[in-house]
């Protein structure tokens, strides 16, 4: 499962995946160039993965208290040094 964040109010994403929740991803890293002797002959090596799905719209306040705070913690992964206190008082 993959969660995205969103306003809660009806923008252009939210309307968009209402009446198509067919959803895709592509992520790509380590990129690095292929130099050659002529440029058309240059390359680009690279990791790369895509993903398929369909999109769904969680209502459960269980499961988004869930996913923020795995949005928080890919914060402390990766270093940001202010993250919020989050009170667990309403599971």
């Amino acid at each position: 499962m993959i969660y995205i964040h969103s306003a809660q109010q009806k923008g252009f994403k939210l309307k968009v995946l209402a009446q198509n929740p067919k959803v895709s991803f592509n992520v790509i890293k380590d990129i690095q160039l292929l130099p050659a002797d002529h440029p058309e002959d240059c390359s680009v090596a690279y990791s790369s993965v895509v993903g398929f799905g369909r999109f769904r719209m969680v209502d459960d306040p269980v499961e988004k208290l869930a996913a923020q705070i795995g949005f928080i913690r890919a914060g402390e992964i990766h270093g940001w040094d202010r993250i919020p206190q989050i009170s667990h008082s309403i599971l």
